[in-house]
């Protein structure tokens, strides 16, 4: 992904001709765009009237009580998602336009931050759908077995430490997808958690940070268990950012938020894939910030 004005990233969609990725990531964030903006009207129009524009919107065959719950999650989700300003194709921006070589442009999370700390988490038991082949359900679950237990893995961190011996040229430690798939017991995602929030270091407003994102991911829990009943979130990931400086550090300065929706798809009963994984991660950061 690319970005630019320092403020905003270009996530490049796939090949509509022969992918339909793309087409779904932008039709879920046009989705939650569309429920905001019905949940500002609905303060001014009927019930019956703002039913009867949903259905346009959605243009599918369910009851209204099921149409009426989907905008409910989806205005939900939309503090846990990135801001999203369209498809920029060529050199135009437009919503309605989507074509090979064209970009979504999201916010870039880690715009705030001078020095980002960044955590990407792939959640969920599984990584694949239902109606993927054999080939990809065997390559997943190859990778990775321990996603099946814990909900989720970790795809990658950066962490801002320069006094660090293994720290890059610009005062990071990185860790890929290959550090994360050597995590195969609780311990040890738990410490790789550890290390992400520097907690052994018992400073109390790294210990705030934690406990306030951990706070934000029992909100998405309660989201997702109590009014999710249509979507599931395959190979979905939540990205925490938070500032690493010492002398810049505030428990008000981070972000939780949900990305990659390629794999979203409808799914009756919603995702417990991805609570299963939220509940470990919360049961592991209430570990953490709890000694």
């Amino acid at each position: 992904m690319l970005t630019f004005a320092s403020k905003y990233i270009l996530k490049p969609l796939y090949n509509f001709n022969t992918d339909e990725r793309g087409l779904r990531e932008v039709a879920f964030y046009e989705a939650i765009r569309d429920a905001v903006e019905h949940k500002n009207r609905s303060t001014s129009t009927s019930t019956s009237t703002s039913t009867s524009t949903t259905k346009k919107i959605y243009n599918y065959n369910v009851h209204d009580e099921d149409i009426k719950q989907n905008l409910e999650i989806l205005h939900g989700l939309a503090q846990f998602t990135a801001d999203y300003f369209g498809v920029i194709a060529n050199s135009g921006l437009n919503g309605a336009l989507a074509t090979s070589n064209s970009s979504m442009v999201l916010a870039d999370a880690t715009a705030p931050y001078q020095y980002p700390c960044v955590l990407d988490l792939k959640m969920g038991r599984v990584t694949y759908e239902p109606d993927a082949s054999i080939k990809k359900k065997e390559s997943q679950q190859t990778k990775y077995p321990e996603q099946e237990i814990f909900g989720f893995r970790i795809v990658g961190m950066r962490l801002y430490d320069p006094s660090h011996s293994e720290s890059d040229t610009y005062g990071y430690r990185l860790f890929d997808k290959k550090f994360g798939r050597t995590l195969k017991e609780r311990q040890d995602v738990t410490g790789a958690l550890s290390t992400y929030f520097k907690l052994q270091s018992r400073q109390a407003v790294r210990i705030e940070i934690a406990l306030r994102i951990l706070q934000r991911m029992k909100i998405l829990r309660q989201l997702l268990l109590h009014r999710n009943k249509a979507f599931a979130f395959y190979a979905s990931s939540i990205l925490i950012v938070f500032e690493g400086e010492d002398r810049l550090l505030s428990p008000d300065a981070f972000t939780i938020k949900m990305i990659d929706f390629a794999h979203v798809r409808y799914q009756s009963g919603g995702d417990h894939g991805y609570i299963h994984g939220l509940d470990t991660i919360i049961g592991m950061l209430d570990a953490l910030v709890s000694k």
